[in-house]
């Protein structure tokens, strides 16, 4: 059931004032005014677009993509909601066995710098994992300034980003991963910052528990460990399901399901720039001692 408290409240935006009774130009805040609590300071530039208001433009919306089940995550003392709008009847088959069923999530916040969103995923049936679209393959962002336009992306559009997606997930199926190129793509995760090494090691568990595994495979590992496990916020969540999904296409090229690398130029090239780093990490350190 879904507490409406934790999002649905009024909200204004309201001056800020000095100690000494002056307002402060290029500032405004960001108030709860049930409870005259302030949430946020924003620019003087900032337009404000209520959660309700948000949710009312998205629910009509979807009803586009047919009949679909709402949740919804809010954080940080309302600060930021997101809707999750599951669409299980829009559900593809992967080859490797599994069902992905589309999700589509819209996001709003009072914080001043994240936009307004609407973002393309999916549902893993088998494991309720949550995966996300590349970044470069769907984005639709509506900032907080001047007169804010609600209108989004046409839903045939929207659908055949989805046809795409779903098909470079299914593709990651064919791609038989050998442990060698697993570490491989595990360490690189790790040296750029994709996800930290508490991810990595659940994924590594994960190959050493099979005979052999996939692309699709790998991918799942890390995708149920930020699903499942990893407490981090629903925003953040989002985002490296997304930078996890581009770092695959580093390695592939998962339009036409094959590997665009040499695994063994790979592995120098990490091993390098891990050596760098650490060199750097110690060099850093004498100078502070």
């Amino acid at each position: 059931m879904i507490d409406h408290s934790q999002y649905n409240f009024p909200v204004e935006l309201q001056p800020i004032y000095s100690k000494d009774g002056d307002e402060i130009p290029g500032t405004q805040a960001v108030v709860r005014t049930d409870v005259k609590r302030p949430l946020c300071a924003v620019s003087s530039s900032y337009a404000l677009l209520p959660h309700a208001e948000m949710l009312d433009a998205t629910a009509s919306y979807m009803r586009a993509f047919g009949e679909s089940e709402m949740s919804i995550n809010a954080s940080a003392d309302g600060i930021y909601m997101y809707a999750i709008f599951d669409f299980k009847a829009r559900s593809m088959p992967m080859r490797v066995g599994d069902m992905v069923s589309l999700r589509l999530v819209a996001g709003n916040s009072y914080n001043g710098k994240s936009s307004a969103s609407l973002n393309l995923s999916a549902e893993v049936l088998s494991c309720l994992n949550m995966v996300c679209a590349s970044r470069g393959l769907f984005s639709h962002y509506i900032r907080h300034i001047g007169s804010l336009d609600l209108n989004f992306p046409e839903p045939d559009k929207v659908l055949e980003t989805w046809e795409l997606a779903g098909r470079r997930w299914d593709n990651m199926g064919a791609l038989a991963l050998p442990e060698f190129a697993s570490s491989v793509i595990l360490d690189d995760a790790e040296l750029k910052n994709v996800v930290p090494a508490s991810h990595t090691r659940a994924a590594r568990d994960g190959i050493a528990s099979r005979d052999k595994s996939s692309a699709w495979d790998l991918h799942q590992d890390l995708t149920h460990y930020v699903t499942h496990v990893s407490r981090i916020e629903y925003a953040n969540r989002m985002k490296r399901l997304a930078k996890i999904t581009d770092h695959f296409g580093e390695f592939f090229d998962l339009d036409d399901g094959r590997i665009i690398v040499d695994w063994g130029e790979e592995r120098k090239r990490i091993d390098e720039e891990t050596q760098k780093k650490l060199e750097e990490k110690h060099e850093r350190s004498k100078t502070n001692a």
